[in-house]
């Protein structure tokens, strides 16, 4: 293989993106993602390859002209044979996974192709239940007679399950680790929780790259409204739907002019409405998916974001494109990367719903300190734009070159 630099006569290296589904812009966060970085890459003269493990929808969404889609069908022998088949063919020279599955994580392991460079990224915190397993549990709903026994015994006994967790997410890491030359992860802040749980890991392999930003910064033209957003896929327990439901149930109290909006569909959609019902809470909206997000994130003033863990939480920069001030829960490192505390939203440490409410009541009476934080919160993210990420990336190709 023969990385070169930008501006040298030599080749630049082909890049494919290997991922569970197609990189669907709209579809989700790392498809996104992908999107953006593949469109950096095509721009500054890289052939680029997107190789899923499903084709599902395969015509129904924006594809990038320059680029390769394609896909792996049957067994697991067959996609072995295909995936070596099409790195010879089409010559590629970086594989950046996006998955951690573990058919892919075995595909991995056994190819080895030779002279090509495998960086996976990682688009979660690593341990993200740690301590969490009394929130996590309370948050589901089980299908089972069994998983309410072993929902009961978490929330009584946390430990047990916490032991047989972090095995399993150490495991699933150093095989992650083994399969590759590089580990990406979404924060540097994230590698010290790294080497606590696995002291013996090779830090060599292990680096960080931020997300680039998904939506460009605005400069809105129309006046912002008293609107309070949360922006998620609605399953429990990630996403802490309820938690966010019971902010609100603090805040319009002392806001009644104020409006929430719930954006996003699934699983536990009627289950949050439902105990929003029994709250009788008001002035709270559920509008389910939405196409065009960006008019939310356009009128609301305030972004609540009640996660119990995240990798990156991409609804922070969109909402701060669009002038939207964050408060959310210290629930994940890389979050200190993207909202200065204070100054371009609010870090409520704790799950701590009164805490976060107090905060969001901050902003409503405030319109100055609003305004002031909106703007830089605008200004702040404009390190992630998708130019200055790409670059990271292609600075990464040269060293494991």
């Amino acid at each position: 293989m023969c990385l070169k630099k930008e501006g040298e006569n030599s080749r630049l290296p082909v890049i494919m993106f290997l991922m569970d589904l197609p990189m669907a812009p709209n579809r989700g966060g790392i498809e996104r993602v992908s999107f953006l970085l593949a469109r950096e890459f095509l721009n500054r003269g890289h052939k680029v390859v997107a190789l899923s493990f499903s084709d599902e929808n395969k015509d129904d969404y924006e594809k990038l002209p320059n680029a390769d889609y394609l896909y792996l069908k049957g067994e697991a022998k067959d996609k072995f044979t295909q995936f070596n088949n099409i790195i010879k063919d089409k010559g590629i020279d970086i594989v950046i996974n996006q998955s951690r599955s573990l058919e892919l994580r075995r595909l991995l392991k056994q190819s080895r192709p030779e002279g090509v460079k495998i960086i996976s990224a990682f688009h979660n915190q690593p341990f993200s239940t740690y301590k969490k397993e009394r929130h996590i549990k309370r948050l589901l709903k089980p299908a089972t007679v069994r998983g309410y026994i072993l929902k009961y015994l978490t929330i009584l006994w946390p430990e047990i399950y916490r032991k047989e967790r972090t095995k399993f997410d150490r495991d699933q890491l150093q095989d992650l680790i083994d399969a590759s030359h590089k580990v990406v992860f979404l924060s540097q802040r994230f590698l010290p929780r790294v080497k606590s749980f696995m002291p013996d890991v090779d830090d060599s392999k292990l680096c960080a790259i931020n997300n680039p930003n998904t939506f460009e910064v605005k400069e809105l033209n129309q006046e912002k409204e008293n609107i309070m957003l949360f922006v998620a896929r609605l399953e429990e327990p990630q996403k802490n739907i309820k938690g966010f439901i019971d902010v609100w149930n603090l805040f319009y109290r002392k806001h009644p002019d104020w409006r929430a909006i719930i954006v996003g569909d699934g699983p536990d959609r009627k289950r949050m409405e439902k105990y929003a019902g029994r709250l009788a809470v008001k002035n709270l909206e559920f509008v389910g998916n939405q196409k065009d997000v960006a008019q939310y994130y356009s009128k609301a003033k305030i972004l609540g974001m009640t996660s119990l863990y995240e990798g990156w939480g991409m609804v922070l920069t969109e909402a701060m494109a669009y002038g939207c001030v964050p408060v959310l829960f210290n629930t994940y490192e890389a979050c200190e990367d993207i909202v200065e505390e204070g100054k371009t939203g609010f870090i409520v440490e704790d799950i701590d719903v009164k805490k976060m409410a107090e905060k969001c009541s901050r902003i409503a009476a405030d319109e100055s300190l609003r305004s002031e934080m909106s703007q830089q919160a605008k200004e702040s993210i404009k390190k992630f734009n998708p130019d200055k990420i790409a670059s990271q990336w292609l600075e990464l190709f040269s060293e494991v070159s």
